[in-house]
């Protein structure tokens, strides 16, 4: 064989070498970055339906329940999911009629939450405040936790439903805060941007360490002693028990170690382009 042929073989075998190693890292690569991107489409799809719990017990404590909210409550599907996240009311509750139900929860809600008599005002500037022999609670309203509250809720660009009136530390405000960053935390995890997501990550586990689980827990129990409704117990009792889950699975978001997919995949796109 002639060297130039000798050559060109050479030349043929080593670069046959080189692209076959370079296939092998490639598939690699895409092997190990798909694995990821199934990771961080689990959390997205985990902190959305974190973020719906929280919205939908964030309404049960602002308002009423209304003929809407308490129909769609009643459909199998969604007995179903409540009964999966721990409210499993009795059957009676749904066996009623719409409008029955819904007078009696107004009546108990007013009982609970606003009172005349002892009540449980579901603000945290309140229960931050003395227990009062017999029951109930002593405190202030707009107190040092409503003003943290209002500053946490400016300084993560959020803000209230527009509807709402009340003050900042609302339990049903504190709760759909919550939502909006779990929220926000879902969209990152599903665009890849692992960073914006534990920014998000982060400001959930300093909200909920520096306010929901300082009184929530307590409180809930608290409510659920006093309610005479199975709605209101149940809800109280699943509250208390997601925030002392959903705080340990927040340390646990905390202690991942995820790159950055958005920028490893536009660096590939960039680098198949050239």
């Amino acid at each position: 064989m002639m060297r130039k042929e000798r050559l060109l073989a050479g030349i043929g075998s080593a670069t046959s070498f080189h692209y076959s190693c370079f296939l092998r890292h490639v598939s690699c690569f895409l092997v190990r970055e798909v694995i990821v991107i199934k990771k961080l489409l689990q959390l997205a799809e985990m902190a959305g339906n974190r973020a719906f719990l929280y919205r939908m017990l964030a309404s049960l404590y602002l308002r009423e329940v209304c003929v809407e909210q308490l129909k769609a409550m009643s459909e199998l599907d969604m007995q179903g999911v409540m009964k999966d996240m721990g409210l499993d009311l009795s059957g009676e509750f749904y066996q009623h009629p719409v409008e029955q139900v819904v007078e009696e929860l107004a009546v108990e809600y007013c009982r609970l939450f606003i009172g005349p008599g002892i009540h449980f005002p579901p603000y945290e500037s309140v229960y931050a405040g003395e227990f009062v022999a017999g029951g109930g609670i002593k405190g202030l309203l707009w107190g040092e936790a409503a003003v943290e509250v209002n500053r946490f809720i400016r300084e993560c660009g959020l803000e209230f439903d527009a509807s709402y009136r009340g003050l900042p530390d609302h339990l049903g405000v504190e709760l759909d805060l919550m939502g909006q960053l779990a929220a926000w935390e879902a969209s990152a995890w599903s665009e890849g941007d692992a960073g914006d997501a534990r920014m998000a990550v982060e400001l959930q586990s300093r909200f909920m360490k520096d306010h929901l689980v300082k009184w929530v827990p307590d409180y809930c129990q608290q409510l659920a002693g006093a309610a005479r409704v199975p709605f209101y117990r149940e809800m109280s009792l699943l509250t208390k028990d997601f925030i002392m889950i959903d705080m340990e699975r927040i340390e646990e978001l905390l202690r991942l170690d995820l790159p950055e997919i958005k920028d490893k995949l536009s660096l590939a796109a960039e680098k198949s382009a050239i």
